[in-house]
């Protein structure tokens, strides 16, 4: 049995979407944000492929104080408005595509990677700043596989991976992977093994 436990699943992607409002008046300055995914290194049984859409990542901007002025708002719905503001020191920039939640209860239980970055800029009046984002992998990515001479022996096979839910991969979905936060308790992996050998039923049962 060979387990491959991904730093994240495939893909790295490169996302250059930039945001730059007109120029400010006044005591306010303009936020330019460029948002992009850093590049990824994975390790894998079967190739499979991810779609990372930097304009659905959520956006939060808060004053140095702590007071939010953004919350959660999509990247590619940011206005003008929202990237002209007051000038000061210290603001907050947070981006993630989902919580940690929902990296391991999307996809039937299955999760999703997540992405997130956080960065701190100061508004000068008059001025604009520019601040490249580059979101980073925060949970990890799991994917079996078996040598051919156990699929061969046991061509009907099935493993559960347990930590909070029980996730099971079976010989019909080899290209599956399971997302798990990297906060997570060590991983209990039930391993049930059916076939046939030499003309008698073995049964192969690890835990």
């Amino acid at each position: 049995l060979k387990l491959a436990a991904l730093s994240c699943c495939i893909l790295s992607t490169s996302c250059d979407n930039e945001i730059i409002p007109s120029e400010p008046i006044g005591a306010k300055g303009a936020l330019a944000l460029t948002l992009k995914t850093g590049e990824v290194k994975t390790e894998t049984i079967t190739r499979a492929t991810l779609d990372i859409d930097v304009n659905t990542f959520r956006v939060s901007i808060s004053e140095s104080n702590g007071t939010p002025l953004i919350q959660d708002k999509p990247y590619a719905t940011l206005s003008e408005s929202d990237c002209t503001l007051p000038s000061d020191k210290g603001y907050l920039l947070s981006v993630e595509n989902c919580t940690e939640t929902e990296a391991i209860t999307q996809n039937e239980r299955w999760g999703m990677p997540r992405f997130t970055a956080t960065s701190t800029f100061d508004i000068e009046s008059g001025k604009t700043t520019s601040v490249d984002l580059v979101c980073t992998l925060e949970n990890t990515g799991l994917q079996l596989g078996f040598d051919p001479t156990f699929i061969d022996k046991f061509p009907i096979h099935a493993v559960t991976v347990q930590d909070s839910r029980a996730l099971v991969f079976k010989s019909t979905n080899q290209e599956q992977i399971a997302y798990f936060n990297t906060t997570s308790e060590n991983l209990t992996i039930n391993v049930k093994l059916t076939g046939t050998a030499g003309g008698w039923s073995d049964r192969l049962d690890m835990t």
